[in-house]
């Protein structure tokens, strides 16, 4: 079991999906592609892959989830809206944002209208992957089979296809992280066969074991069992 910190990927706001008398737009939080990341603590690049059919979407439909500015949870002023839905469809996770009626609030919504702020990055922890070893120096995959998305957010500039592994924050979500290995055997029976060397050892026949002689036990004297016996009457 592995703990690992809420990961971070960026999302795109739909175009022409924003109603200004609902308040409302629809973004792409997820396709699923590979994204390259840099382990700090490892120092290893590795490819994080989404299996979107693993997504609990629990929480994105619970009318809870936030709609964060720039990830920022340390109050309820970075709350500038909320997730009314979200699903996932041809191989598209989507969703439908709301955003708040405060003041502050409505310049975003325009500039979002305006296509000014189209940038948006999604939050969400890792419960379930497999790291699968890369092949000819390639980096290492991390599949992820199940992962809950947390919070959608509006940010300045989205995690890049270089986005660090956050590890600096303190809350962190247990992971079943499974290591996918190699087929060895496969891998020693190609390099013998290029080196001329017999995979299968030759059948040896086994060695005829000879018999064990028996044990001669030792026949008391009969001198002495008279003796003994003369000596008990």
């Amino acid at each position: 079991m592995k703990a690992l910190p809420m990961q971070f990927r960026s999302a795109t706001i739909a175009p022409d999906t924003t109603d200004s008398s609902k308040r409302t737009f629809d973004v792409v939080w997820s396709t699923g592609a590979a994204v390259n990341r840099y382990d700090l603590l490892e120092n290893r690049y590795f490819n994080e892959v989404l299996d979107l059919s693993g997504a609990d979407l629990s929480r994105l439909n619970s009318g809870a989830a936030p709609v964060l500015d720039g990830h920022q949870a340390a109050g309820v002023g970075s709350v500038i809206g909320v997730v009314e839905r979200a699903s996932v469809s041809a191989g598209k996770g989507t969703a439908r944002i709301r955003l708040s009626e405060r003041p502050f609030v409505d310049p975003i919504l325009r500039d979002v209208k305006d296509g000014i702020l189209r940038n948006v990055s999604i939050g969400y922890s890792i419960n379930e992957a497999t790291l699968i070893p890369g092949k000819n120096g390639q980096p290492d995959t991390l599949r992820v089979t199940r992962f809950t998305p947390m919070e959608i957010s509006l940010v300045a500039i989205p995690a890049d296809a270089g986005a660090q592994v956050q590890r600096a924050q303190t809350k962190t979500f247990p992971v079943q992280l499974t290591r996918q290995l190699f087929d060895t055997a496969a891998i020693y029976t190609k390099r013998n066969a290029t080196r001329g060397i017999r995979s299968t050892p030759e059948t040896i026949p086994p060695r005829e074991s000879k018999p064990t002689p028996p044990v001669r036990r030792a026949l008391p004297n009969a001198a002495d069992l008279y003796s003994k016996r003369r000596a008990s009457i």
